[in-house]
């Protein structure tokens, strides 16, 4: 009992931490994670200190959250976890706050966790200094990993792949084959990197086999960057420029996993047990919220972090020219997805997105305040339906869209979760629009895809008539087939 935190060992607070969770088992999606994930994320934090919850100031949280490394990789908690676990924390003190065990408030203070506000810029500078990944050798080893890795970021504004790929340089320059120690990188074979693209999960499906796209991704990473270290130049014993990589790469001759895709769409069916399952929940504000944020998803065809990052400010009235060449005044939105490198597009918002936008942020009491800075959407707390920033200023996070579409999708009974996921209102929404008549390239163009094998790959399920055979029976007519 001496290792429990205090949280576990206070029968008040140990009651408050588990009405906690079993609140957020009855509403799922409505946290920014599980209750399994929650409880061991809280006892994770109040771990090793033997202070209950209400003695924590808000500098003894901020400095927790920065102190508290992953596991796995010893690093310190990324800007987004980070993020999260303020979510959690802030939404359990918020619990606290309505929790009564003994006929008055457990929590009687102001909610001490602080979210961190930094400017864009300053996050990524941190998200920047801790992506060194070290290699033990020389300074021309290291310059290298170090624009390799500015070049990843440069090349797709994206942090969340900057992280990635810093994650799993790190992991295989840590070591070798069958746990053996770190080579220099001129010294690693084919036999160690097989060994680290099939080394088991350590996250997700903690333990187990890596699918293929793990592997694929994996693989992905080490030839980018092997390949940019045989393109870079260093100055050699001669004075003259020579490249940095002198032997053949460790990935030379090996290609990715074949991938088994799963071409999920909704039948219409599902659709309207889905969103009668939404329909069904009791608060109005999370209900008219999550009706839009799915109706989005289906109309507009957008990625559910696409969605998340809207801004007020990025939705603006306009003049388009319809099919017709007819001039009208649309709403618009400007969006920026995957792979774009912080490109931006403009898109027509479909009209009953901006409806059913317009009804919950009149009902949620956002809309008289909404500035260009606003998300569309944010969470409202436990008391008002939980989500990720409780404290309604705070855009949603894409985690509590998923589970809240787990929640619904459970709820109609009709839905196999196995085959069917949050990605599946995408596909659905392409595949609809097809069998209504839009055709490839204006459906691409709302969907942002660019290549056609990757757009291809929502559309191939579909029936497609074989529109030559007519030409063809005119064409062989005399061959009579009767």
């Amino acid at each position: 009992m001496n290792d429990l935190p205090a949280l576990l060992k206070d029968d008040t607070w140990r009651y408050c931490l588990n009405s906690f969770i079993r609140a957020i088992g009855e509403q799922p999606g409505q946290v920014v994670a599980t209750p399994k994930d929650a409880r061991q994320i809280l006892i994770r934090f109040f771990a090793g200190d033997d202070r209950l919850p209400d003695e924590y100031s808000p500098e003894d949280i901020t400095a927790r959250l920065f102190a508290i490394t992953n596991p796995h990789t010893g690093e310190r908690l990324s800007h987004n976890t980070r993020k999260k676990w303020e979510a959690l924390l802030t939404a359990f003190y918020d619990f606290a706050a309505s929790c009564t065990p003994e006929g008055e408030p457990l929590f009687q203070q102001a909610n001490p966790v602080i979210p961190d506000e930094r400017p864009e810029q300053e996050a990524q500078e941190e998200t920047q200094s801790l992506v060194v990944v070290e290699i033990a050798v020389d300074e021309n080893w290291r310059q290298c990993m170090s624009d390799y890795l500015r070049s990843i970021f440069e090349r797709s504004s994206s942090k969340k792949s900057l992280t990635r790929y810093t994650h799993e340089l790190r992991v295989f320059f840590s070591g070798s084959a069958n746990g053996g120690p770190p080579k220099h990188p001129e010294n690693y074979t084919r036999r160690d990197v097989e060994w680290f693209i099939h080394r088991q999960c350590q996250s997700r499906n903690s333990g187990g086999e890596p699918s293929a796209s793990t592997r694929a991704s994996r693989l992905a990473v080490l030839k980018s960057f092997f390949k940019f270290a045989a393109d870079y130049t260093i100055e050699g014993p001669d004075g003259r420029p020579q490249r940095l990589l002198q032997t053949p790469p460790p990935t030379l001759g090996m290609y990715p996993p074949k991938r088994v895709y799963k071409f999920k769409g909704m039948s219409l069916d599902q659709l309207r047990a889905f969103f009668a399952a939404i329909d069904a929940n009791s608060n109005v504000i999370v209900r008219i919220r999550d009706k839009a944020i799915f109706m989005w998803l289906l109309y507009s065809l957008r990625r559910r972090a696409e969605l998340c990052k809207l801004t007020w400010g990025d939705i603006a009235k306009t003049t388009i020219r319809d099919e017709q060449g007819n001039e009208r005044e649309a709403l618009v939105y400007s969006w920026s997805g995957k792979g774009d490198g912080g490109n931006s597009h403009l898109i027509e918002v479909p009209q009953p997105c901006d409806e059913l936008l317009i009804d919950y942020l009149t009902v949620s009491g956002r809309l008289a305040d909404m500035t260009n800075a606003s998300p569309l959407f944010v969470g409202h707390g436990p008391r008002n339906g939980g989500g990720v920033g409780s404290r309604g200023d705070t855009a949603l996070d894409p985690a509590s869209i998923y589970w809240s579409f787990r929640s619904y999708a459970k709820k109609t009974g009709m839905i196999d979760l196995t085959q069917i996921s949050l990605h599946s209102l995408r596909h659905t929404g392409i595949q609809e629009r097809l069998r209504s008549g839009q055709s490839i390239p204006d459906t691409m163009k709302v969907s942002g895809h660019k290549s056609l094998s990757a757009f291809w790959r929502y559309a191939q399920t579909l029936d497609v008539a074989d529109t030559g055979v007519s030409l063809l029976e005119k064409r062989f007519n005399f061959l009579e087939v009767k």
